[in-house]
């Protein structure tokens, strides 16, 4: 941080030309890798920089003829530090992050991310109040922001399906003796994404009503409702509002998870938890991955019940990903007999006998991550690297082995059938979810 942010230029229109293996290929707009910030006084003139850059992009990886990182293309709002003068800007992730952290002053940082509209994004919130007006201290903010969380929680669960525990969010802070201010990143299991902040925003309502039906008015009251709206702006990590020095960092409770091993004051911890933190990890141009996107979830707009999830059909399955570590849990499930029953399946095809290594579960599919058996049926032998896993469809009542492996992606076994005895109950299912909602909210 040796250097003042610069004063905020005029958008530049200059183009560059890039080598690739197929000959030279000159982008439209600027290669946003080498230029930090295309800035712009309107939004839409940003938008439109980034989705022209986006198809430069995917032109230039056309003609190279070459696989290529999947770009990520931001657009932010930034308060210029002398004036407060906002102008918006387009820029390349890995670009930005560097320049943000590198060159822009602490005091200087007034970024924020613009959460476009149907764009997939994380579930985030806004939790702030002042104390003589909700009539609490700033220090009960986390155990009401924890309440709020267990309502998200349990409102997913109930809702979608889907399980999480206090370790998903990502909490950050910028609180002041004068007011309790939060910002909340949710990372979904397998980091699936919500269709739009507008579904985002449906969901939390229902677990602020939830709350409020559940006697927690307080924790009701510190949500703010208002940031679902089209093309929002959410202030970045780091960043301060201008004409205050409060900025948002790390909350103490924030969970360990998000630095996974790397030392938080270090750089690489920054930029580790800055790209954690943003609300739209896929940017704000380019394709929408729908197989990236948490189904039935769109329902919540409408004020409908979700529609169940979709049984793991040889179809389904055929499109399954392998699940991210990130998305695991080490070692057994809460469910000791279609743990046993997987583990012996495992076990059956040529090799050593097999063991749970991790599981998750979302809807109603449980994905199971095997050890020491690495035996795949599509290649009818071990896996010399690779690990294999199996999915299981709660709701069909069948498992199929899949593996990790890129010439296997895609290829799911033919369907095991699962006895009736061994599927876990729906009673099994809710003692699980508290158990582990338990785990970080005490017995409330």
């Amino acid at each position: 941080m040796t250097s003042a942010a610069p004063t905020l230029p005029a958008a530049t229109t200059t183009t560059t030309t890039t080598t690739t293996t197929s000959g030279t290929f000159t982008p439209t707009f600027p290669d946003l890798a080498s230029v930090p910030l295309l800035l712009f006084n309107k939004q839409a003139d940003a938008f439109e920089a980034a989705d022209a850059a986006w198809a430069s992009w995917e032109a230039l990886v056309a003609s190279a003829d070459a696989g290529a990182p999947r770009a990520v293309l931001l657009v932010v709002s930034a308060e210029d530090a002398a004036s407060g003068r906002r102008q918006f800007a387009a820029a390349e992730l890995a670009s930005f992050a560097t320049h943000y952290l590198d060159r822009v002053t602490p005091t200087a940082r007034h970024y924020y991310e613009i959460i476009r509209e149907a764009r997939p994004c994380r579930l985030y919130l806004d939790v702030e109040f002042k104390p003589d007006e909700l009539g609490e201290p700033t220090h009960r903010g986390p155990a009401l922001v924890d309440a709020v969380l267990l309502h998200v929680a349990r409102e997913l669960r109930d809702a979608l399906g889907v399980l999480v525990s206090r370790e998903h969010f990502l909490v950050l802070d910028s609180s002041t003796p004068e007011k309790f201010s939060q910002h909340v990143v949710l990372h979904l299991p397998d980091e699936r994404l919500f269709s739009s902040n507008a579904v985002c925003g449906a969901l939390v309502e229902r677990a602020v009503a939830r709350a409020k039906g559940a006697g927690d008015e307080l924790a009701a009251a510190i949500v703010d409702l208002k940031v679902y709206t089209r093309n929002r702006a959410f202030r970045l990590l780091y960043s301060s509002k201008f004409g205050r020095t409060a900025a948002l960092e790390p909350a103490r409770e924030c969970a360990r998870r998000f630095f996974r091993g790397v030392d938080e004051d270090s750089r690489d911890g920054a930029l580790r938890l800055f790209r954690d933190s943003l609300v739209c990890p896929l940017g704000a141009a380019g394709p929408l991955p729908r197989d990236l996107v948490l189904e039935g979830a769109d329902a919540l707009l409408g004020g409908e019940p979700p529609s169940a999830p979709r049984a793991l059909a040889a179809d389904s399955a055929a499109g399954a990903r392998a699940p991210r570590a990130s998305s695991m849990t080490h070692g057994a499930s809460p469910f000791p007999l279609l743990d046993e029953f997987i583990r012996r399946a495992a076990s059956r095809a040529p090799g050593p006998p097999a063991e749970i290594r991790e599981w998750s579960r979302s809807g109603s599919t449980l994905v199971y991550g095997i050890a020491r058996n690495r035996y795949c049926e599509r290649i009818a032998r071990q896996h010399r690297s690779n690990h294999v896993f199996y999915v299981v469809d709660l709701a069909g009542g069948q498992a199929r082995q899949m593996c990790t492996d890129r010439d296997c992606r895609g290829f799911a076994s033919a369907p095991i059938p699962v006895p009736g005895g061994v599927l876990p109950s729906a009673s099994a299912w809710e003692g699980a979810a508290s158990e582990r909602l338990s785990r970080w909210v005490g017995t409330r």
